[in-house]
């Protein structure tokens, strides 16, 4: 361990104990004590030493090595027992600058060198301790969103679980996680130029930094089942749902690990749950229709009427190609004009007419055919000259 390192820790030993105090000879002479510690010459090494061809593995171990001494030293001050009789003039006066000194350092280790920093680690209580201070001047801001009484309650309920969190299960993923979500709360919803709903918006914004804790999960569910208790159609239920399930769904989740590693992101876990119910009222859909079918006898179905012609498949075709040619049918889409001629016209032999046989007769047309539809036509224009 180097010298500063090692010098440090005999300064944590010093404080509050009254065996080793170096400070009592100072306070009665009433000097002020000043204690200039800094590690800056062991941050500007461990920079140099990841700069140079150093293999990853040395950087690492020297990394976590200051890691633990850090923890230890944090841990050796938030335990020593309060029993000096200078410990107030102590506290004042060394204590809390060797507490942000070692606070400043471990964030450095987190910043310089994340992918050698143990985040996992569970953070020391005075760690712990000076970032909820800055929890709680956010989550007082959050608490103050102009919502319904109902969506207060929820957020309440989600934000007294930062309060809740205590520093002996918190890892230092965890707080920095939390205070990242909360800082990111503040500056795009608890902002007055933001329009629209702020409640919404915070929930997405939950979301999409998968805030995946159990209390978060059931507060999310239990405003939905608000939600859709307020309408009385089953309908509207469903498709209420499936409107949550496309909000959902387009949400971007930020990569990380989100609020805990070994959960399911809360994205998926909300569109499981909306699933869930739409299945269920699908079901609930199908047993009423089953149901339904059981009291209502089947109905016997009855052919729909035609308009019967005295013309043939062939001459029909001719008729439809001719007012098609002269422009007395608009014909964009001879296909379905097919079909609904087949559908709505019989024949003189058949009742049902053919899509296939209409199409074969309109592109190839006999000449028997021509003179019989023409003498068609021809009575057709006596019929109106007299």
């Amino acid at each position: 361990m180097p010298y500063l390192l090692e010098q440090f820790e005999r300064v944590v030993e010093y404080i509050g104990n009254p065996k080793n105090c170096g400070v009592k000879f100072q306070f009665e002479n009433e000097k002020q004590l000043v204690y200039s510690i800094s590690l800056f010459d062991l941050k500007q090494g461990l920079l140099l030493l990841a700069a140079s061809k150093a293999l990853p593995g040395i950087v690492c171990q020297q990394v976590r090595l200051y890691q633990s001494s850090s923890i230890r030293m944090l841990k050796r001050l938030h335990d020593r027992p309060d029993c000096c009789c200078y410990s107030s003039r102590c506290w004042g006066d060394i204590f809390y600058g060797v507490v942000n000194t070692l606070i400043s350092f471990i964030n450095f280790l987190h910043m310089q060198f994340p992918e050698y920093f143990d985040k996992e680690l569970i953070a020391p209580a005075l760690y712990y301790d000076y970032y909820r201070v800055r929890f709680k001047d956010k989550v007082e801001k959050i608490l103050k969103l102009k919502v319904d009484a109902e969506k207060l309650e929820s957020i309440k309920k989600v934000v007294d679980y930062f309060k809740e969190l205590g520093y002996t299960n918190c890892s230092f993923r965890r707080i920095w996680y939390i205070d990242k979500l909360l800082s990111k709360i503040n500056t795009k919803i608890c902002n007055e130029h933001v329009m629209g709903d702020k409640f919404e918006e915070l929930v997405k914004l939950i979301i999409s930094y998968n805030f995946n804790s159990t209390e978060v999960y059931h507060q999310i569910i239990e405003w939905i089942k608000r939600d859709l208790a307020m309408e009385t159609n089953v309908n509207a239920v469903f498709e209420k749902l499936q409107c949550y399930k496309k909000q959902v769904s387009q949400i971007m989740v930020i990569k990380g690990d989100g609020f805990s590693r070994k959960s399911k992101k809360l994205k998926i876990s909300i569109i499981n749950w909306i699933n869930k119910e739409m299945n269920s009222f699908t079901y609930q859909v199908h047993i009423f229709d089953e149901v339904k079918k059981v009291k209502e006898p089947e109905q016997p179905y009855i052919r729909p009427q035609k308009i019967q012609t005295n013309l043939s498949v062939a001459e029909i075709a001719c008729v439809l190609r001719q007012f098609i040619e002269v422009g007395i049918i608009y014909a964009d889409n001879k296909k379905e004009i097919f079909r609904l001629v087949s559908e709505i016209f019989a024949s003189k032999h058949n009742h049902q007419i053919s899509y296939k046989s209409l199409n074969n007769n309109f592109f190839n047309i006999e000449l028997s055919t021509y003179k019989s539809t023409k003498q068609l036509f021809l009575k057709l224009f006596r019929s109106i000259e007299e």
